[in-house]
């Protein structure tokens, strides 16, 4: 969907009473291509995948480890935050991503436990 679809969308919203949490969250729904470097210099990425179903986000991180949905999508003007529940290896580990979206693009911190977090950037159209 093209910027002005989405600023004509998210106007017919808000003229319709909808709240601005719906037309933002609407401006997030799509597929992102993810993409980080780990600690050990080894690239990594995965395809993010958020839905607007109602007013209530949900989605999905696809990456070379699975399919795993997305806990607690949260978008409050540019900033935005979800968590994943990774269980393999013989442990579960809860990541934490928070950040902000500005345009086709999202910039986030990736918390994963104790350890140092680690910049994630995602580009629309995963």
């Amino acid at each position: 969907m093209t910027r002005g679809l989405l600023f004509s969308a998210g106007f017919a919203l808000l003229l319709c009473g909808a709240s601005a949490a719906t037309v933002q969250q609407a401006e997030v729904a799509g597929a992102w291509k993810m993409t980080y470097t780990t600690k050990d210099g080894v690239k990594m990425e995965s395809t993010l995948t958020l839905k607007n179903e109602g007013g209530v986000l949900s989605g999905s991180i696809d990456s070379p480890r699975g399919t795993v949905a997305l806990n607690e999508v949260t978008v409050k003007g540019e900033e935005i935050a979800f968590a994943v529940i990774r269980v393999g290896f013989g442990d579960t580990i809860r990541i934490d991503y928070k950040g902000t979206v500005k345009g086709d693009t999202m910039t986030l911190k990736m918390t994963a436990g104790a350890r140092e977090p680690l910049d994630v950037t995602a580009k629309r159209g995963g």
